[in-house]
């Protein structure tokens, strides 16, 4: 029996998962002191999932358990620590809230909208009167499609939901430029005692001439 309550009224999990083919010891995972049948229900998936790596669609697959496999993947092609912390840390503060204890088999094109729309109406963490950037957001889905990609990849789940769904557009900022004679004009209110800033000034110009842009100054 996989799942067994002992006498103590806590729970026991025992998944086995036939023979190794090469050393052909027996594959088994056990754990114990889980505190609920419903506890114990939610770890077997997750053994037969994640570390089994089972492959049938019938199970529950969570963002948790994915997101898992990802992380596993990252850490073996290479990646730096850095970035699967930084990884994480968006995957906890924005995706896993949404889609605890969701079915990622269930979900179709028009939840992922939802979450989008969801994400739109979102503070910002340093900044709770303003809401999450678009640029933020692309990022938060292109986290998901990865998760998705790997329940695909892992034969866990059959479809991406996020794939069909474009990016919100990013504004870009109006740049406002000086013209030469704008530019002349400042450089004559420069004094004497700040030729190092004329020197500066007048090495932007060099540079824009010679890589070919147009003789026009930018404002930060």
């Amino acid at each position: 029996m996989t799942i067994r309550k002992t006498k103590s009224g806590k729970w026991i999990v025992d998944v086995s998962n036939g023979f190794h083919p090469v050393t052909q010891k027996r594959i088994r995972i056990i754990r114990k002191g889980l505190k609920s049948k419903k506890e114990a229900l939610e770890l077997e998936q997750h053994i037969r999932v994640v570390e089994l790596k089972e492959k049938q669609f019938d199970f529950v697959v969570t963002t948790d358990m994915l997101f898992d496999l990802l992380e596993e993947d990252d850490l073996k092609n290479g990646r730096k620590i850095s970035y699967t912390s930084t990884q994480r840390n968006n995957y906890e503060r924005h995706i896993k809230p949404y889609f605890k204890n969701t079915n990622l088999n269930k979900l179709m094109y028009d939840h992922i909208f939802e979450f989008r729309e969801y994400l739109k109406t979102k503070p910002k963490k340093q900044n709770e009167n303003e809401t999450l950037s678009y640029n933020t957001i692309n990022k938060v889905l292109i986290l998901l499609k990865k998760i998705f990609d790997t329940g695909i990849r892992k034969s866990l789940i059959d479809k991406n939901p996020v794939e069909n769904l474009r990016k919100l557009p990013i504004r870009k900022p109006n740049i406002k430029f000086w013209s030469i004679e704008e530019f002349t004009r400042f450089r004559g209110l420069i004094r004497d005692d700040e030729i190092s800033y004329d020197l500066f000034f007048r090495n932007c110009i060099l540079y824009w001439n010679e890589n070919g842009r147009n003789p026009r100054i930018e404002l930060e």
